[in-house]
């Protein structure tokens, strides 16, 4: 029996063929909402929220600002995508969305505890982004990391990030933004084409922080980050790292260039990745292990006793004392271990720290040697032999004359020497 009928009563009433195929397109519709169809749709978003929330959670717990960066270039790409789609793509975008935040509100449930901690207390080493910017000038001037880079530039990329090859990521070469700007042109009236070329230009303005920084010299011209800088968790992200966003928007944008086919597509691709090469020197992509004899075995016991506190030089990122600590079997503690890139104020006050990181060394450094010694309860200091600076000759001049053994000068600061163990020289 038709659903739909024509009111007699009204000239504007729709004849009766358009009724009939309204009647039809409805009971299409009845068949596939039927309640089999209802519960396998219920099940699927139920195992996604779930699972999803688990995911969030899981990155929370691994790395705030990893989670910051991937919940800001998802929530651009939906918005963005709902923004441009149409009809029943635009409603399976909105159904995602509202899938996606049920999952975050389950994730922020779990998290509760830490996220309360994290947004509650200010960061306790005063990590910044400022210092973090991506340097505009590193979109065209290729790093260390590049195989295919004029010797002309080498002074200038120096300047780039801070000299921190890890936080220089814009470098895109000549090829790429042409075969991006093509695939995007040809495809211009693509809902899609607009999202990718939208989210790169987005996220390449946050990766440039709040004030702009051109070939290492920080300009006066504020930029849009400076709006969220100083917000909670924002606050603590580096903007360099959301150029992330615009590799993965690339990568998304060169596909749909292939996916054309054609030999001079995949000529222009083998282009691009030429001009993108990494650099086949080994010792950016490798840390050498620096094994002293000292740490072989139990020899180590030959300078210090279980338990005790050690201070080395290096130390925290600049070394690897902490490797040695766990081929010693964790047999004794450290001052100065490495948990974050920015050393904490109970370490960073004493300024002969400072010193051991590049600033010039105090007025009195023995004193200040005997006052971090002292404060920080260290029984042994150790130094590498052959470590560049005044190190050895510092050490000495407030703790008196070391021991060598095993490739490291000791020095005892309290106690006594354990008993020896054989030459270690």
């Amino acid at each position: 029996m038709p659903r739909f009928h024509a009111d007699t009563d009204s000239l504007a009433g729709p004849p009766p063929e358009v009724l009939a195929e309204i009647d039809a397109a409805w009971e299409r519709a009845q068949e596939l909402f039927n309640d089999e169809e209802l519960e396998l749709h219920f099940e699927v978003d139920r195992r996604f929220v779930v699972l999803f929330a688990l995911c969030v959670a899981g990155i929370f717990a691994t790395f705030l600002e990893t989670l910051f960066w991937a919940t800001l270039g998802g929530a651009l790409a939906l918005g963005l995508g709902i923004a441009f789609a149409r009809g029943g793509e635009r409603a399976l975008l909105l159904r995602c969305l509202a899938l996606a935040t049920l999952a975050y509100a389950i994730a922020l449930v779990l998290a509760a505890p830490y996220l309360w901690v994290a947004l509650a207390h200010p960061d306790p080493l005063g990590i910044s982004g400022r210092g973090f910017e991506l340097d505009l000038a590193n979109l065209i001037v290729p790093t260390r990391v590049t195989a295919l880079r004029p010797s002309s530039l080498h002074h200038l990329a120096s300047q780039l990030g801070g000299n921190n090859l890890t936080e220089q990521l814009g470098y895109v070469g000549p090829v790429l933004p042409a075969i991006a700007g093509f695939a995007l042109w040809e495809r211009r009236r693509q809902p899609l084409a607009r999202v990718l070329a939208i989210t790169i230009a987005v996220a390449t303005v946050i990766a440039l922080g709040s004030r702009l920084v051109v070939a290492g010299h920080r300009t006066w011209l504020q930029l849009p980050w400076t709006l969220v800088d100083s917000l909670p968790l924002a606050s603590h992200a580096l903007p360099a790292r959301a150029f992330v966003l615009v590799w993965l928007a690339l990568a998304v944008v060169v596909s749909l260039f292939l996916a054309r086919g054609g030999g001079l597509r995949w000529v222009a691709f083998g282009l691009m990745a030429l001009t993108l090469m990494p650099s086949p020197d080994e010792s950016l992509w490798a840390t050498r292990l620096d094994r002293p004899a000292l740490f072989e075995g139990d020899r180590w016991r030959s300078v210090i006793r279980p338990g005790e506190n050690v201070l080395t030089v290096p130390f925290s990122y600049d070394g690897q004392a902490m490797l040695w600590q766990q081929e010693s079997g964790f047999g004794f503690r450290l001052t100065g271990g490495y948990v974050s890139a920015t050393l904490p104020e109970e370490l960073w006050k004493y300024s002969i720290v400072r010193s051991i990181y590049g600033l010039p060394l105090p007025p009195l450094p023995n004193g200040e040697v005997r006052a971090l010694t002292r404060g920080r309860d260290v029984d042994v200091v150790l130094v590498r032999r052959g470590r560049p600076g005044p190190w050895a000759s510092v050490f000495t001049s407030a703790l008196g004359a070391p021991r060598t053994a095993g490739g490291m000068l000791a020095w005892r600061v309290r106690g006594t020497w354990p008993p020896s163990l054989g030459s270690l020289r």
